[in-house]
């Protein structure tokens, strides 16, 4: 806050009051309470002080925070600096319940589901969140990655290089297929040369997205959500000053990036295996036929190439269009849900816990029987 402080006063011209000074003048004269933010707990810091992990390890680990945490840092006032950079970080936020209500017997309800991306930009504080529900797409690296092409198409073309932070959960940020996204927004964004995706070291992820979140959260007990399309407003209203952006997404809006996902990086170009999990930085360029990817924040950038090296006979071969990525649509039609869900659902309006001006919404919900549930489960084993 003090330096908040001092960046303010040189703004308006002012000589700054000394830390001290200000630490005394707000301690006397403000009523200000804080409160530490609730977070997770790093697992291997928390066996260190049971002694499980040896000191060795964990000043190691110590140390790969401090790096990330400088960086990104680093990359935040770049931003702020350079109007050809851009900064942000993104996060999948824990699932919102729909309908969502005080009333007790909605604890023991299946409700839908609904999905929460939040983008975060570093330079200027603006949020973009991309809004669905289960009946619209499932949350996994198809809907991530379509929702991040369709933030990096938005930036201005003013825009060449974009540095992008998450958390390193596999399942949604650190695979191939977020990979292909990227690539395929590279080929989408003439303007941007390069994008850096960082992770931050496991454990200590936390980042300014988080506190989105926990304002959506707040927001989120103040009113009661009937429908999905309810948490437009509770989103958008959870910052007054400057509103979140709301973009909801709709079956039709994501592309399936699994389905023109063709490379898989087990070694890298030195014929060393990829150890894909310990990978703390992507980098990609456009017009490059390789990702380039670090396991520490200062080292120097291994590289995997995108496709198998053929002769240079065959690769003169391949046209311009066979080497353009088009990814189809995900989904052709609303995804259905499951018929005890629906019963549920349906039931509330029985006991008259959601209105009964909301019940053609629920009634036209399509549903999967169990066998049609089973047969899905085997075809993604």
């Amino acid at each position: 806050m003090y330096d908040m402080y001092v960046d303010d006063c040189k703004t308006k011209q002012v000589k700054p009051a000394k830390q001290h000074m200000y630490r005394q003048t707000f301690h006397s004269e403000f009523n200000i309470g804080f409160q530490e933010p609730k977070k997770d707990l790093c697992s291997k810091c928390e066996a260190y002080k049971n002694g499980s992990v040896s000191e060795e390890d964990y000043i190691s680990h110590q140390a790969r925070k401090e790096k990330a945490r400088r960086e990104k840092e680093q990359d935040k006032e770049s931003a702020k600096r350079e109007i050809d950079t851009h900064s942000c970080c993104f996060d999948m936020e824990q699932v919102l319940p729909c309908p969502f209500t005080n009333v007790s017997t909605m604890f023991y309800k299946r409700q839908l589901n609904c999905y929460n991306l939040t983008v975060y930009s570093l330079g200027d504080s603006e949020v973009v969140c991309y809004l669905w529900n289960e009946t619209q797409g499932k949350r996994g690296t198809s809907e991530v990655g379509t929702s991040l092409v369709h933030y990096l198409k938005s930036l201005p073309t003013t825009v060449q290089h974009v540095i992008l932070y998450s958390d390193c959960c596999g399942g949604q940020n650190r695979n191939r297929h977020i990979c292909t996204a990227f690539l395929y927004a590279l080929q989408e964004c003439p303007n941007i040369k390069t994008i850096d995706h960082k992770f931050l070291t496991t454990g200590h992820t936390h980042m300014e997205v988080d506190s989105v979140h926990g304002q959506i959260e707040k927001q989120k007990k103040k009113v009661n959500v009937y429908i999905p399309r309810d948490y437009n407003n509770i989103i958008r209203l959870a910052r007054r000053k400057k509103p979140y952006v709301v973009i909801p997404l709709t079956h039709n809006a994501f592309l399936d990036f699994k389905g023109i996902c063709s490379f898989n990086p087990k070694v890298s170009s030195k014929g060393i295996k990829v150890r894909w999990l310990h990978i703390c930085w992507f980098r990609y360029e456009q017009g490059s036929d390789v990702i380039k990817f670090k396991y520490e924040m200062d080292e120097d950038f291994e590289e995997v190439f995108l496709k198998s090296q053929k002769s240079t006979r065959a690769a003169a071969s391949t046209s311009q269009d066979e080497q353009m990525m088009n990814p189809l649509q995900l989904y052709p039609n609303e995804l259905p849900i499951s018929v005890a869900k629906k019963e549920d659902l349906m039931s509330l309006f029985r006991t008259g816990v959601i209105p009964q001006e909301y019940k053609e919404f629920y009634q036209n919900l399509s549903v999967i029987t169990a066998q049609e549930e089973s047969d899905e489960v085997d075809k993604e084993d």
